[in-house]
């Protein structure tokens, strides 16, 4: 019988997988902070300004999967 998966992470069709996360930008450093409102909560120390959160996000979970950024 298969593991159950993480209440975050949600098949969302044809091979795709949706992971739902929190993140909080301006942290001290980067890292996996538990779970927030059924979310992965994501520590970033980029800041919530021009975009720079949303690409160290990209950047990080891609870093952790082993994949590509165009693959987030």
């Amino acid at each position: 019988m298969g593991q159950a998966l993480p209440e975050f992470v949600r098949l969302a069709g044809s091979g795709d997988w949706r992971i739902m996360v929190w993140v909080q930008p301006g942290a001290k450093r980067n890292e996996l902070a538990g779970l927030h409102a059924d979310c992965l909560k994501i520590r970033l120390s980029a800041p919530a300004v021009d975009n720079k959160a949303n690409t160290a996000l990209v950047e990080y979970v891609a870093a952790l999967l082993g994949l590509k950024r165009n693959q987030v």
